[in-house]
């Protein structure tokens, strides 16, 4: 599903980007290889910058690439550390519950603003507002 949304977000015009603790060579590989990096607006890896999620300086750099306002900007993470980012660069935080979890950790528990279980439901909360509620 997130082929699907990621369509749909590129037809509305929304900017989207990938903010991982990975190295940028390998993040960049992934996405040439899933036919992602003509489409994505900013990839940043764990060795983009001095510092590294938590630390909001990723999502903050993220958004100046973007020109987008941290506040209007929706910080989707499949681990703490992509919400603790997102908070403290005061984005919206949207935890899913597919990914890096480890062992009995729950997405639930995270200091997110929302979390969700399924690309579908990512989309009909990223898309609300756009004519796709």
């Amino acid at each position: 599903g997130i082929g699907r949304l990621l369509d749909r977000l590129d037809a509305i015009a929304i900017p989207w980007g990938v903010v991982t603790n990975k190295p940028y060579e390998m993040a960049l590989r992934l996405l040439k290889d899933l036919g992602l990096m003509q489409r994505v607006g900013v990839l940043l890896g764990g060795d983009s910058l001095p510092q590294r999620k938590p630390d909001p300086g990723p999502v903050l750099e993220a958004c100046r690439r973007l020109r987008i306002n941290p506040e209007e900007t929706v910080f989707v993470g499949d681990d703490h550390r992509d919400v603790l980012a997102g908070a403290a660069a005061g984005t919206e935080t949207i935890g899913v519950s597919w990914g890096y979890l480890r062992g009995n950790e729950r997405c639930e528990d995270w200091p997110c603003d929302q979390v969700v279980h399924t690309p579908e439901a990512l989309e009909k909360t990223l898309l609300r507002g756009y004519g796709h509620d």
